[in-house]
Parts: structure tokens; sequence; C-alpha cells
């Protein structure tokens, strides 16, 4: 759950308890949960598995990773699927070793509790570089007057790929701040080409925020300049 969602909650009912959840349809339908006492500080994690679950993280070589290590997040438990009905091809590549594979990345952190870095499929390559577009908005929006920025690839004559931004200000939000930390704080293929404005989130129709809507958003916003 986003920050920005649980302070909105928070304004509408003080009163009410928040237990964020994650999981999947895969596996019927919840992996982990964070508790109630811990939302305000770790509201940037899912927490730890509900019970009858065990979460790890695996690199490509299908094993485990140390903390603060990036990798995919792996789950089993009885609520995990069997597999994909009459889809044997879709079962062998989520279903490895008795491990459900989520497609999300994630790290174990030092408490057991496990943060989500996005999805493994949203991953931008930048010349020779895989780029996780979810960890350079989060570095922005930790650093900056704002209230959420999105990464959106877009095409470089010379590196294939690069980014620009799409931004919801907060009060203050300054363009050439943004331009300015970027320089001082990301490699260069990591600055951005240009910084848009929006007004609200760019959101797909099943209201979930994914690669896809984020360049479709941005679609819309350079076609209505």
């Amino acid at each position: 759950m986003d920050k920005f969602i649980v302070k909105d909650i928070r304004a509408f009912a003080p009163c009410l308890e928040i237990l964020p959840m994650y999981g999947q349809t895969e596996a019927t339908a919840r992996l982990a949960y964070l508790p109630a006492e811990d939302v305000d500080k770790f509201i940037d994690t899912i927490g730890k598995s509900i019970p009858g679950v065990t979460l790890d993280v695996f690199d490509s070589e299908f094993r485990p990773v140390e903390l603060n290590i990036t990798g995919e997040l792996v789950a089993r438990g009885d609520n995990i699927l069997l597999g994909y009905l009459d889809d044997e091809i879709a079962t062998e590549k989520r279903i490895i070793n008795g491990w459900l594979y989520t497609g999300d990345l994630a790290q174990k952190l030092p408490n057991g509790y496990i943060k989500l870095l996005g999805r493994k499929d949203d991953l931008i390559k930048i010349g020779d570089h895989r780029v996780n577009p979810r960890e350079i908005e989060r570095n922005i929006e930790e650093n900056n007057e704002v209230s959420k920025v999105f990464v959106v690839p877009v095409h470089h004559e010379l590196m294939g790929t690069a980014i620009s931004l799409l931004v919801i200000p907060a009060e203050g939000t300054v363009i050439e701040n943004l331009f300015a930390f970027c320089r001082k704080s990301l490699p260069g293929y990591l600055c951005p080409k240009e910084i848009l404005f929006i007004d609200h989130l760019p959101l797909s129709e099943n209201g979930k925020i994914s690669n896809r809507s984020i360049i479709e958003e941005y679609q819309h916003v350079k076609a209505s300049m």
C-alpha cells in the first residue's frame, strides 16, 4: 500500500485500523501482510508471510539471495495453485520445484519483512543497463518535494532507450530542482530527457499502475501539448 493512500485513509477515518495485505490470484489470494502496528514505519514493505505460506527471494539460478539483494519473490504453501488449466507451458514457467514465481522483484530485510521493487517485466534496458523504474521513482520521491513520480521509457538515438518523468507535483515542486537532483544523484544515463507535470494517477482500466499505463498517459500528455 502506498504511503499516500494510508495518509488519505487516516485523514478520512483516523480511528480505522489499517492492515495492508499482498497476494496474487495464484495464491487464492493472500501471501503476506503488514501488522497494523508497523504500518507507519514499514509501509514501503509487504510485511511477512501469512500463516501456512513461505516466502523467499531467489536469483536467476533459483537460489535464495542474501539480505538487501534484489531477486524474484517466490512463495509456497497449501494455498498455491497446482497449475494453470490446460496450459503446461505457463505452469512450468511459474511453478518451479514447488515454488510459485510471482514475477515481482523484491528484497529481504533484516527484520524479516519483504520489500517489493516492482514487476520483473517492468525492467527497462538503457544501453547495457537493466533499470528498475520503481527504484528511480522512489529515490526521486524521497528526496524532493513531489507527490508522485513515474518513469517513462522513451526513444533515444544512441542508447535506444532513455527516460522521461511524469510528476504529480506537491506545493512548491520546481522542475529545475528536479533536473538538478537527477544530474547530481543519478548516473548520466538516468537523467531524464524531460519532466512533465500531471494531475492524476496513470491507472489502467483495472485500476492498476504499470509501465503500459504510464506510457499511455505520457503519450496522451504529449499529444495534448
